[in-house]
């Protein structure tokens, strides 16, 4: 009993550890939902959209089967960890809003 509590100690450890092992992205989801809400507002159009995202250099490309804008931001020394974006948009492909959550990837 004593080496199974022992074990899921030791692995619960190695868990928390294991993310300071790579390098993370240097922003948040959140702060990349505010940056991205003070470029755009309701109603902008797609070529708005396209041009606010190139003016920033964040990579996003148009899914027309879920109506929206999906991209994701990498840490350049690391695939571990990113953060993926969808900028919502209208059936007139403007903008609704944004949202972004962190991704966590390991071999």
């Amino acid at each position: 009993m004593k080496i199974k509590i022992l074990n899921i100690y030791f692995i619960a450890l190695c868990l928390i550890a294991l993310p300071g092992c790579f390098p993370m992205v240097d922003t948040t989801p959140h702060e990349v939902v505010s940056k991205i809400n003070n470029g755009l507002k309701q109603g902008d159009s797609s070529q708005t959209i396209e041009e606010y995202l190139a003016s920033q250099k964040l990579d996003a490309s148009y899914d027309g089967f879920s109506s929206r804008y999906q991209g994701i931001i990498r840490h350049p020394n690391s695939n571990f960890h990113a953060i993926v974006f969808y900028i919502n948009v209208d059936k007139n492909k403007t903008f609704v809003n944004v949202e972004a959550h962190d991704s966590y990837t390991f071999i």
